[in-house]
């Protein structure tokens, strides 16, 4: 690799290669994967599907305002998690479980009826936005090791960017059945929040 070469890194990568340097090579580089599908990446897949169709025709329309409304919003929410449920499922074998697309609805209308009154001071900027940014040196270290490297640029994908009190926030969609006070505790340390909050 040479130094004029961009070097692109992104969160999954970034955990890959801190569990294990040599999954990180076959897997990120080579493109080796099992045959048999995570139950649980499936759900968060679909889940992250029916947000984004949810969302977008919110950004496009404005939160629904009669039963027509929320019927045609909820109806690209479902059939966007749907087609990415059947798409997910058709790439690699499954020991299934409860995890699936009937769960991911059952607890789309939880989702739903417990931020009812979103609409109320949430304004929804965008879903699902793709970003690149540049590392940059912030020190003399960091420039002295950065010299040395390709260009690096950090990718990743914002689950949803909304508007509330006149303020920017990210929204980070998480389906993992950790204890949620471990949870909570740990995202603000998380790197990928860390860098999420950079970009955005």
């Amino acid at each position: 690799m040479t130094k004029k070469e961009i070097l692109q890194l992104d969160n999954s990568g970034r955990s890959t290669f801190k569990q294990c340097k040599k999954k990180y090579f076959l897997q990120i580089i080579k493109g080796w994967q099992s045959n048999f599908g995570s139950t649980a990446l499936r759900y968060g897949s679909c889940w992250h599907g029916i947000q984004e169709g949810y969302h977008d025709w919110i950004v496009k329309n404005g939160f629904p305002k009669d039963p027509i409304q929320k019927m045609e919003a909820l109806s690209q929410a479902l059939q966007l998690g749907k087609d990415v449920y059947t798409k997910e499922s058709e790439k690699k074998e499954f020991y299934d479980d409860f995890k699936n697309f009937n769960t991911a609805v059952d607890c789309f209308a939880q989702y739903l009826d417990y931020f009812k009154d979103d609409e109320k001071y949430l304004k929804i900027i965008s879903t699902e936005q793709k970003f690149e940014c540049p590392i940059e040196a912030e020190n003399n270290l960091e420039e002295k090791l950065l010299s040395s490297l390709p260009k690096l640029i950090f990718t990743g994908k914002i689950d949803l960017c909304v508007e509330m009190d006149k303020i920017p926030w990210i929204l980070d969609f998480k389906t993992t059945g950790w204890r949620l006070d471990q949870v909570i505790m740990k995202a603000n340390r998380r790197p990928q929040l860390i860098g999420y909050s950079y970009a955005g």
